[in-house]
């Protein structure tokens, strides 16, 4: 009598699944970027902070990275200036091309987004062939959470090459990856059982609190108690070690996200003299005053900017 349950159940949820599937289908970029909006906790709510988010602009141009990545979700969410999803692409785009020295991480994250929106049609038409592309960036790139994501795709048709890309996102200590890597060889899924193995990743887990790695590392401890072996032993010293280190977490009740905004600001503006251009002709190709630098050509929102900044401007930068 179970299994027509089972099959009756598995039948709803392949019909429920299919719904949504459709109406999502048949929503348009708009709707879905409204329900993104929609489940975005905006962190840029006072006059102050959409001025800092203004400021940013200038930082953006020089090319920092984080200050263009912040603008780009600024201007996706409507975040402390008004939503434009193609203002938003402009700058999530600057960010993923940005070569400038520690502007990885900050275009890692562009990518990541722009990749999720062509796929899902997020705000624009659906683009399978330019998401492909910016996950084939993100895999090159070696991005953990991409690379947690192909590692899942393979489980079922290859698991040697899915724990390889599980060793790869791990290699960054991405918990995701970590845990199910834990998994896999505790459960002995495709791979030959191994407690050890196992036990040495969820004792990574376990000074992060991660989902239940110390209640599976508990386990392990007791499996390796219950069959003694002389390997075993010496892990157990360190696998009890670990779990009785105690957790705390601590959250800055004090910090704001608004804060965060405004202490990058202070932080581009302490560091001002790497961003600042060269002076002198801005005619293409020619030298800048005194400098050997090449003039690029001043663009539209640069020069909307520049008149806002000159217009506006009290603390003179």
């Amino acid at each position: 009598m179970q299994i027509p349950h089972l099959q009756s159940l598995f039948l709803a949820l392949l019909i429920v699944f299919f719904n949504q599937t459709l109406l999502a289908s048949e929503q348009t970029p708009q709707q879905r970027l409204d329900i993104e909006i929609s489940n975005y906790t905006k962190i840029c709510t006072t006059s102050e902070c959409a001025k800092s988010m203004q400021k940013m602009r200038k930082f953006a141009r020089w090319k920092e990275a984080k200050a263009q990545l912040i603008l780009g979700f600024a201007y996706l969410y409507g975040d402390g200036v008004e939503q434009d999803t193609e203002e938003a692409i402009k700058w999530l785009k600057r960010t993923v091309f940005n070569d400038n020295p520690g502007a990885k991480k900050f275009a890692l994250k562009a990518t990541q987004t722009l990749e999720k929106m062509y796929r899902q049609g997020i705000g624009v038409e659906q683009n399978v062939a330019q998401a492909d592309e910016y996950f084939s960036l993100l895999v090159e790139q070696g991005y953990a959470p991409t690379l947690y994501k192909l590692a899942l795709s393979y489980e079922e048709k290859d698991i040697k090459k899915s724990i390889s890309y599980l060793v790869q996102a791990s290699e960054t200590h991405y918990a995701p990856a970590i845990y199910r890597l834990a998994q896999i060889h505790q459960l002995g899924y495709g791979v030959a059982q191994n407690d050890l193995l196992a036990g040495s990743y969820y004792k990574q887990l376990v000074v992060k609190d991660y989902l239940d790695s110390r209640e599976q590392l508990s386990g392990i401890i007791a499996s390796l108690k219950t069959n003694p072996t002389p390997e075993g032993t010496e892990q157990l010293v360190e696998f009890e070690r670990m779990l009785n280190i105690e957790v705390i977490t601590v959250n800055p009740d004090g910090v704001v996200a608004e804060d965060k905004l405004s202490n990058s600001l202070a932080q581009f503006k302490r560091s001002k003299g790497k961003f600042t251009p060269a002076t002198g002709s801005r005619i293409k190709g020619r030298s800048c005053g005194k400098t050997s630098n090449s003039c690029g050509t001043i663009q539209s929102d640069e020069l909307e900017d520049l008149i806002n900044e000159g217009a506006g401007s009290t603390d003179g930068n």
